[in-house]
């Protein structure tokens, strides 16, 4: 069975020749397959069917050419010679792939040349019983062989070998004209021609004589074909099947380049463009057409140019694609020549052939644009909408033209968003094109929470230098309504709880419908008489109170219930007042009205409201009133609470009081009334208790409510008379204050004013054109638009006038006083009662303090200032102290004063426009008895609806000798509420007097019963017996409503973490500043909500409640439980009953710090004058995992300056956080201005991951007023990079920016500035604002290196003048290929994924990441390749060692990089690669950054186990091992071994292969691993330049994707492991391994014998076990761990010894080793940048583990790019410094001069107190200093020539002018050197002499420690350390000579080296000496080289 897989068949048909020898049988012999549905051909009848329809006739033996072709994506075309048929298969013409099946067995023929896509697929398919059959079996006299071949577009004559004629017996005799062919079915792609002559036929013999031609049409085909008959003119019975056949011939067309056609299609002579603008090249103006090239293949080039060019993405090119002119991205640009005319020849070309030269003439003009549309827009709120040309639309004179708007002003309430280019989503904008709007990608989106009725925007149109006037695009808001339905009353018939349905409420906007959700119900006033609830999903019901809220959908699923609070016995009517809230509208307060009604068999009760008008009397009858049971009728009403506002009377005249009674009978017979007082109230009430006669225990509750029909009755009346002062001859503005005004009538309107004409003043409006007023209202009063203005007649008169409320009209006269400007004190004194208890806090009223002034100003104007500092006035409700308030609070009752003592004087300071006054407020008392004469204010704050107590604080008398009782009378009752007084019973009774008794006791309170906001007052007169004394007190109520908001933000939490929810994540506030409950409606689902109490995790639980207390103290905590994703918790907030809706927590619970920081940014900061903050456009790190408060940077001593707080200049920070610089808290400032440049070094950290060091580099810039930005262009290799303002911006005021030159003095020396896409050395700042400046390096030379730093220099100046306005300045660049585009990564990087199964391995090589090119682009740097990110999912691992940083030359001949999947899921895992140049791998800015792909597969067939999978297999070089089925096993359920397969998907790199017997192979099953058949060989290569030990194999078992590691052994006796032996500062031995010595040999490991020829001079090996002397040891004790080296000589750092190693086969290998001790010190690298100094730092140098033992150090190398030094302002250097310099600072690093990055290695030698010294090495980085051409001092007006070096700098000369002393100091010096030479020389001849030196005492620093052994106690016993039996030592002197660091010692003679002496004594263990916290003893050593210490000894 052939199966060939096959391409859509609606873009390329599939063609075969099908020769048929019988019907056939099932199944089916030829099937085309689809996942879905197969279509199956079979023979039968002599036709072939499509599943079951006959599509073509065949014949048996006869060869059938068909074509097979969807015609669309449901029918499928079959063509045959014979027949056109249509077959409707939507599934196969659907799908891109599908599959032709051929099965061999049932197929009773052969099919030949099956072709798809001019490619055949195979050339012959037969069946079994067919296998011997010709493609033309017929013995027929014609024979149809080779096709037609020719060229295309070509001809070719048909021959005898296409068509020829054979007859099969000898007496056919025919004429080769009497043959003749018929063609029934021509070819489509040409035409058969004789003699040029198109024909239908032709004879055999015009065919053999090549007459009859195929002509090719020249289209794009490779294939055609032709029908023919044949017909015989002389009639044989042999040629009669011939004549009734059809015959196809073949024709193959071989393709041919054809030239690129490039025609102008512009009828116009020349193109008109815009001037120095640019007009796109469309199909209108150029046709370019190439039949047989892909778009981008086609090359349109510039062949010359004059005064245009062409600009592709606004850069200037000499050549195009045929697909950027297709997309319209080709741009002519005019040059701005004087001619105004322009000249261009292009041709076209491709790979092999051009075109003819095309020349398109311009011809520049004038821009004009004019307004075709701009009619607005409307749309809904809270939606958007597409701007159109029918909208907005603007044409330009010149076509093509693009016309581009630019926003100006933007708009109110929304945003204009523009269709990004390759991108499906909208975003802001603030400039798009006319062709934008025409494709219909701008579009306007409202955002506003407002619902105004319109908006706008301005813009002006721009095309080329064109730019229009501001124009308004105008935005109309289409009105949304909301439409509220109650189709059926909402009705509790006997039942006391019933749920609201769609029937009772709905509601719907238009002409928008939203969905139910969306439409929200808002509570202002929930019902009186029962609760609203929602029931929830787990069955509890919620109360909905105020400001609570439901939506549409929860009526509609019933969730919204509504249940009575007690049980009613009457037809009761309740409601809740409710607003909808849609996205886009609300509704106005709407009423939902609710009615129960009882059973029949309870009470019945009628309780009705009673209407009354104001004034007017009631009666109360049983319509209103009636109570009744079905057994008793028959009751007694007592009146529990009087009515406030009126009288209930019985006729006989009794007014009932509190405790009067009425029966049922008295309402029966109309006796009972009400009398409404008359006062303005809308309500009364009064509360009865029903007993019953029959059974006085039956007692029912009720409350009598009257409905108030306020009337009109009262007459405006004047509150206060008032004198209005004015200015001779001025204005003032009439403010209400000065007529005021009132009318006790609450739904009066309002007043209405009408003046009298009088000549000493003018009432007059205060807009303009301030017409005269007679008439105004009090609405015109209130917003100050009338004013008087005085004519100066007079200086005292009246003004007559009346003032009418609709009904009543009354008159006045205003007096009116005119005089000089003046302010003066009207009242300054406050009375109290002598007496009193002090201090004691009043009220002041305007009868306290009043100033008043004939000045045009208001209250407010009016100023008091405290004169001191202490203040003793109160401002508002919340009493806050305040120095300052005006006469309007004072006015306002809102100003309290503390009154110190009864006779204090204020002083206070009065401000009135620009006139100043003192004003002494003074206190007196009065012994006053009567009734009114003192008035004492108190506040009492209560909430809308609520109830307060009044307590003893509130009605306190402050009296010495008051004594009790004290009586407390209402003379006002509050019209917002009432008091009430608390007994024990079930109901409250309203009360007029009460005694401080019931105050103390808590039982009087106040209680608000109105929905009315309005402040309220109740006023008593306050008996006091004991002293006869009656005053009155008023109480203030303050009334305010009680708002609570909730936000909440987005906080993280790691993994199993703990954070805080702070305010900053859940925000609370109340209007009252109250404690707020929290209520955790929706607790997290992947931790807890919890206190700071709990810690342990497993004990831990969630808590239900909390407070706004506890979240400001920090005693909330979020706790995850270790699960990952996003949570949420749902909280509301509550202060007593009031609610707010639901809140959202949302909660992003990330991994643990699995990422570390990023550099993103670092760039050079500019400091002009002093400091300058620095920003996160300075310094930019990201860590995604990490918040910005937690990255931290640790900086080490800046250079010339310090890095300080933003707000807090004094204090210096050592290390800020990003958050810090996100936040510009961080600033550097300044202190050495003579050295423009500095900085500092840092590192970075999240806690976990660190990065660095790095360097931030300062530089001083001149103080310029004009630069507002001069940054650092950051740009890639051979690009154009814009220069935008942000980079480059110059300000000056009162200059436009197209004023604003800058003229560039010296080029950029690798690129060149191109404005407007032409090289210029002169720009505007509006060049820059339009992004015109652009900085180019196309066509300069090739950038080898990573980064290349590039600059210009320019100045300022203003337009048309000559004079700079600014110093030389430097604009700098860097070209990086850090910064190269996506786009163009891919030519320098190329990655592809790694595929690994879920839980499998597989390794990476050069082909998932190849930066081959790259590294040749920068043949001058080496490319490093560092891991940055580790993958999520897996684990990596390198075969060879441990290492993140490689280069890419190692890294491309061995990639053993072995990725290990180990999570659970399947998710997609992914690597980053950082990717730098070695140079630059401190700059972390600088790095490219490489993410590959790790796609997880799961495998197919879970039952496939691998069973058994080596970790490593272990190979001989060069040899061979079998992989046997106890290391290697795969099974499963029910396949059997052989059809397991193992296929191999890479194969080894270094000479490992798979083979079965001596052949490689790639695929082998697990049962040839049980028979043995599969090893793995190994073949060395001999060009491969070093020794590899390791290779991959990866494998791929049935979908599981594993790595077989291979470990290569050496063949010979080798040295695999020959490393440095380091053991640690202040230990004494050292336990060899493998790591330090791996030798590796064929056979036993003990066989490999090591022998010590040389011994090491400080130490000796010694066997562990037995504590003797090791000489010879093998390698199998090393891999044990049995041989150590013990260090003797304490004063030595390292030591080295010789040794043969030998196997049994007497191979020898000779070698040695050294050991040295590892320093106690870790070292982190410094930067430092050129010509600074930077001080090193415990960070650096950190030496804390021997903090106790006095460290100190040396320099053990001279330094070439720098020194050490205390003084960096000095040439000093020191070689020696300790760890308190370090610590104090005062260690510096000071940098020299140099013009590249340079790397500076520092040794250095660490010494501390009874341990033994260590060298180490400190890596120091210079960087350049950006120091070109720096001229702080340039200033003047003129302009200053750039010059490299200056003629003014001196050259040195030694035989120069003035240079006689330097001469002389040279040979001073030459003659001291050569008297020490001599001297040295003789003093080596004394041999006798001990001396050290000259060179020692030269570089000996000057603070030399003392040698450890001045501190061994000599006398002190030996430890167990000291019974060891050691080699001997040769004795040191007490006192080492030190030798010299620069130069090593002389080597000794080897005659005076003694051999160890053996004879040591026995101790039990080695271990550390002389490391601990406190003072460290000696080493345990120590004692034996005090013991024994040589002569001679030297420093090693």
């Amino acid at each position: 069975m052939a199966f060939l897989a096959l391409i859509s068949l609606i873009t390329s048909p599939l063609t075969f020749d099908l020769q048929i020898n019988g019907p056939s049988v099932n199944p089916a012999p030829i099937i085309l397959s689809t996942p879905s549905k197969n279509l199956s051909l079979s023979f039968h009848n002599g036709h072939i069917y499509a599943d079951s329809i006959p599509v073509s006739a065949i014949s048996e033996n006869e060869t059938t050419s068909f074509s097979l072709k969807c015609i669309s994506h449901i029918s499928l075309h079959f063509q045959s010679p014979h027949a056109n048929s249509l077959v409707y298969s939507p599934t196969l013409c659907s799908a891109p792939n599908i599959g032709l099946t051929i099965n061999e067995t049932a197929l009773k023929g052969c099919m030949f040349d099956i072709t798809q896509s001019s490619s055949i697929l195979t050339q012959r398919i037969c069946g079994i019983d067919s296998k011997n059959a010709a493609k033309n079996p017929e013995k027929g006299p014609i024979y149809v062989a080779e096709p037609v071949e020719l060229n295309e577009g070509g001809s070719m004559p048909l021959q005898w070998k296409n068509v020829y004629f054979m007859p099969s017996s000898q007496d056919v005799n025919f004429s080769h004209t009497d043959i003749f062919f018929t063609i029934v079915e021509s070819a489509k792609h040409g035409e058969v021609r004789i003699d040029d002559v198109v024909t239908s036929s032709f004879t055999y013999a015009q065919l053999l004589a090549r007459r009859v031609i195929y002509k090719h049409d020249g289209t794009e085909t490779r294939e055609d074909r032709l029908s023919f008959q044949i017909e015989f003119a002389v009639k044989h019975k042999q040629l009669i099947p011939a004549e009734s056949k059809t015959y196809s011939l073949r024709i193959k067309i071989n393709g041919v380049n054809d030239p690129p056609e490039l025609v102008k299609r512009s009828k116009d002579e020349k193109l008109l463009i815009a001037s120095r603008g640019s007009r796109v090249i469309t199909n209108e103006i150029l046709i370019l057409t190439d039949a047989d090239d892909r778009p981008e293949k086609v090359r349109v080039q510039v062949v010359e140019s004059s005064g245009v060019h062409i600009e592709v993405h606004g850069q200037k090119v000499n050549e195009f694609s045929h697909k950027q002119l297709i997309e319209e991205l080709v741009s002519l640009v005019d040059e701005g020549t004087e001619l105004g005319s322009g000249r261009i020849r292009l041709i076209a070309r491709d790979r092999e052939a051009r075109s003819g030269v095309v020349i398109l003439e311009t011809q520049s003009t004038k821009v004009d644009v004019k307004l075709v549309h701009n009619t607005g827009l409307k749309l809904l709120h809270h939606s958007s909408a597409l701007l159109t040309n029918k909208n907005l639309s603007f044409d330009a004179s010149i076509q093509d033209m693009i016309v581009a708007y630019r926003i100006v002003d933007m708009p109110d309430t929304g945003v204009v968003e523009c269709l990004q280019e390759n991108d499906d989503k909208f975003s802001m904008c603030t400039t798009f094109t006319q062709a934008q709007v025409n494709e219909e990608q701008v579009r306007f989106r409202h955002t506003s929470q407002s619902s105004s009725p319109s908006d706008m925007f301005s813009f002006q149109v721009e095309a080329g230098e064109f730019a229009s006037m501001v124009h308004v695009f105008r935005i109309d808001f289409i009105p949304m309504n909301i439409k509220v339905f109650t189709r059926e009353p909402f009705v509790l018939n006997g039942t006391e709880t019933m749920s609201i349905s769609r029937q009772n409420l709905f509601s719907w906007t238009f002409p928008k419908s939203f969905s139910a959700h969306n439409l929200i119900y808002h509570i202002d006033e929930p019902p009186k008489l029962g609760t609203l609830s929602r029931k929830l999903a787990v069955g509890k019901q919620r109360r909905i109170g105020v400001s609570s809220n439901f939506t549409q959908q929860d009526i509609d699923e019933g969730a919204i219930s509504y249940k009575l609070h007690y049980q009613q016995y009457s037809i009761v009517n309740d409601f809740f007042v409710f607003r909808v809230v849609s996205p886009a509208v609300s509704s106005p307060l709407l009423r939902f009205d609710i009615v129960y009604v009882p059973k029949e068999s309870s009470i019945r009760l009628v309780n009705k409201t009673i209407v009354v008008k104001e004034e007017e009397i009631a009666s109360i009858t049983p319509d209103f009133l009636s109570l009744s049971t079905p057994d008793d009728s028959n009751f007694i009403f007592r009146v529990v609470s009087p009515t406030l506002h009126g009288q209930i009377r019985l006729q006989i005249g009794e007014v009932l009081k509190k405790d009067s009674n009425f029966t049922s009978d008295d309402i029966a017979k109309h006796r009972l009334t009400y009398s409404h007082s008359g006062d303005e109230t809308r309500t009364d009430e009064c509360r009865l208790l029903a007993i019953s006669r029959q059974n006085p225990m039956r007692k029912v509750p009720l409350t009598l409510s009257f409905s108030i029909i306020l009337l009109n009755d009262n007459a405006p009346k004047l509150a206060q008379n008032v004198t209005v002062y004015m200015v001779e001859r001025g204005e003032r503005v009439l403010h209400p204050f000065l007529l005021p005004w009132v009318d006790e009538d609450v739904d009066a309107s309002a007043l209405m004013f009408d003046f009298t004409q009088n000549k000493d003043a003018a009432i007059l409006s205060t807009v303009s054109p301030y017409l005269p007023l007679t008439s105004f209202t009090q609405h015109d009063i209130d917003e100050g638009k009338v004013m008087i203005r005085h004519l100066g007649h007079h200086g005292e008169f009246y003004i007559g006038y009346t003032v009418s409320d609709g009904v009543h009209r009354v008159e006045g006269k205003m007096h009116v006083l005119a005089a000089k400007p003046d302010v003066w004190i009207e009242k300054a004194e406050i009375v109290l009662i002598c007496g009193a208890h002090f201090p004691q806090t009043i009220r002041l009223s305007s009868n306290n303090l009043t100033v008043l002034t004939n000045l045009d100003v208001r209250l407010e104007d009016i100023i008091y200032s405290c004169s001191s500092n202490f203040s003793r006035f109160f401002v508002g409700s919340q009493r806050k102290p305040a120095r300052g308030f005006s006469q309007k609070d004072i006015e306002n009752e809102s100003v309290w004063y503390s009154v110190p003592n009864e006779d204090s004087i204020e002083r206070l300071k009065v401000a009135v426009a620009d006139r100043n006054l003192e004003v002494e407020l003074r206190v007196r008392c009065e012994n006053s008895r009567g009734s009114f004469s003192y008035q004492q204010h108190r506040m009492l704050r209560v909430p809308v609806g609520g109830a307060v107590l009044i307590d003893k604080n509130l009605l306190e008398i402050s009296l010495v000798d008051a004594e009790r009782p004290i009586i407390y009378k209402v003379m006002k009752q509050p019209n917002n509420g009432y008091l009430s007084l608390d007994y024990e019973k079930s109901f409250s009774s309203r009360i007029s007097t009460f005694t401080d008794t019931d105050v103390t006791s808590g039982s009087v309170q106040y209680v608000h019963n109105n929905a009315d906001h309005s402040n309220d007052s109740i006023d008593f007169q306050v008996h006091v017996i004991s002293r006869n004394l009656s005053f009155h007190l008023k109480l203030e109520i303050d009334v305010f409503q009680r708002n609570i908001t909730i936000s909440t933000s987005l906080f993280s939490v790691p993994a199993a973490g703990r954070v805080p929810i702070t305010s900053n994540f859940l925000k609370v506030t109340t209007s009252e500043n109250e404690e707020a409950v929290i209520t955790v409606v929706s607790p997290p689902t992947s931790g807890w909500v919890t206190t700071d109490s709990v810690h342990n995790i497993t004990s831990i639980s969630s808590i239900a409640t909390f407070t706004t207390r506890m979240i400001e103290n920090g005693q909330v905590w979020f706790v995850s439980d270790g699960s990952h994703g996003n949570d949420s918790i749902g909280v509301r907030a509550c202060v007593h009953d009031q609610c707010t809706g639901i809140h959202l927590m949302q909660i992003t619970v990330s991994r643990i710090n699995e990422k570390g920081p990023v550099m993103i940014r670092n760039e050079v900061l500019r400091v002009s004058g002093n400091k300058a903050l620095i920003t996160n456009s300075h310094l930019d790190v990201e860590d995604t995992d990490t918040p910005t408060n937690s990255i931290t940077y640790i900086i080490a001593q800046p250079s010339n300056g310090r890095v300080v707080k933003a707000s807090q200049m004094e204090e210096v920070m050592t290390n800020f956080t990003q958050f810090d610089i996100d936040q510009s808290n961080v600033a550097f400032l300044a202190t050495n201005h003579s050295n423009p440049f500095g900085g500092f070094s840092f590192h970075v950290t999240d806690g976990k991951h660190k990065i660095g060091p790095e360097w931030f580099s300062t530089e001083l810039s001149s103080s310029s007023t004009i630069l507002e930005a001069n940054g650092r262009l950051v740009a890639s290799p051979s690009s154009a990079t814009v220069i935008g303002t942000e980079l480059l911006r110059g300000n000056m005021p009162g200059t436009r920016p197209d004023e604003i030159i800058f003229t560039i003095l010296k080029p950029a020396r690798y690129g060149e500035i191109l404005v407007d896409g032409i090289k210029n050395t002169v720009f505007t700042q509006l060049q820059i604002n339009r992004r015109q400046v652009v900085y180019s390096t196309v066509g300069f030379s090739d950038q080898n290196e990573w980064s290349r730093r590039d600059s210009f220099s320019f100045r300022v100046h203003k337009n048309n003048s000559a004079q700079f306005l600014n110093s030389n300045e430097k604009f700098r660049i860097t070209t990086t290929f850090a910064a190269i585009s996506d786009k163009v990564l891919s030519k320098y990087i190329t990655t592809r994924p790694l595929v690994v199964s879920r839980g499998g391995s597989a390794c990476f090589n050069q082909s998932h990441l190849d930066v081959s090119a790259l590294a040749d682009a920068v043949d001058k740097e080496i490319v490093m390749i560092e891991i940055g990110t580790e993958p999520r999912a897996g684990t990596l691992e390198w075969l060879d060692n441990e290492r993140n940083r490689v280069s890419w030359t190692e890294l491309r001949t061995s990639f053993h990089l072995l990725y290990k999947h180990t999570a659970t899921d399947s998710l997609s895992d992914s690597l980053i690669f950082h990717i730098y140049a070695a140079r630059e791998s401190t700059r972390r800015a600088s790095r490219i950054r490489i993410s590959v792909d790790i796609q997880i597969t799961n495998p197919p067939d879970p039952d496939v186990q691998v069973v058994l999978f080596p970790d490593s297999v272990s190979i001989l070089n060069s040899g061979s091992t079998p992989l046997l089925a106890d290391i290697l096993m795969t099974r499963h359920k029910t396949v059997p071994p052989q059809s397991i397969v193992y296929s191999t998907q890479q194969r080894g790199a270094n000479g490992v292969t798979i083979r079965r017997g001596d052949d490689e192979i790639k695929q082998f099953s697990q049962q040839d691993v049980n028979d043995g058949k599969i090893s793995i060989w190994h073949t060395a290569n001999r060009h491969q330049p070093a020794a590899t030990w390791h290779d991959v194999i990866v494998l791929d078992i049935e979908g599981h994707t594993r790595s077989l590691i291979i470990d290569i052994r050496p063949l010979d006796l080798m040295l695999k492991n020959h490393t440095t032996i380091w053991y640690p500062q202040g230990k004494t031995y050292v336990v060899l391994n493998s790591e330090h010595l791996g030798a590796f040999s064929m056979g036993n490991r003990s066989t490999l014998k090591y022998k010590i020829t040389s011994g090491p001079e400080n130490g000796t090996f010694y066997w562990v076990a037995g504590e003797k002397e090791a000489k010879e040891f093998s390698q199998k004790d090393i891999d044990e761990g049995r041989v150590l080296y013990a260090q003797l000589n304490m004063h030595s750092f390292h030591d080295k010894f010789d040794f043969v190693v030998e196997n049994d086969s007497r191979d020898v290998l000779r070698n040695s080793s050294e050991l040295r001790v590892r320093a106690l010190v870790s070292v982190q690298p410094v930067i430092v940048e050129a010509d600074t100094a930077t001080p090193l730092t415990t960070s650096q140098i950190n030496a804390s583990t021997l903090l106790n033992s006095s460290p100190r150090f040396f320099l053990t190398s001279p330094l070439k790019f720098g020194r050490l030094t205390f003084d960096p302002n000095t040439n000093y250097s020191t070689y020696y410094f300790t760890n308190t310099d370090i610590q104090k600072g005062i260690v510096y690093y000071k940098a020299f001069s140099t013009e590249e990055e340079v790397h500076e290695i520092v040794q250095l030698e660490v010494r501390a107190d009874n341990v033994q010294p260590a060298r180490f090495t400190l890596p120091i980085t210079i960087l350049r200093a950006d120091m070109e051409n720096y001229d702080p001092s340039t200033t003047g007006d003129q302009m200053i020539p750039y010059s490299n070096g200056g003629s003014d700098s001196t050259k040195f000369s030694i035989f120069g002018e003035n240079n006689l002393p330097v001469v002389i100091l040279g040979a001073i010096v030459a003659a001291t050197i050569f008297v020490l030479i001599c001297r040295r020389c003789g003093e080596g001849k004394k041999k006798n002499k001990t001396r050290t030196p000259i060179n020692a005492k030269l570089d000996t620093p000057t603070r030399l420690p003392p040698s450890p052994s001045e501190s061994i106690d000599h006398e002190k016993p030996p430890d167990l350390l000291g019974t060891t039996v050691f080699a001997s030592v040769r004795q040191a002197e007490d006192r080492m000579t030190m030798k010299s660091f620069n130069k090593p010692p002389k080597p000794e003679s080897s005659s005076s080296r003694k051999p160890p002496n053996p004879r040591r004594q026995n101790v039990s263990s080695l271990d550390y000496a002389g490391i601990t916290s406190d003072t460290p003893p000696p080493m345990r050593l120590f004692e034996q080289v005090a013991q024994t210490q040589p002569t001679n000894h030297y420093w090693v």
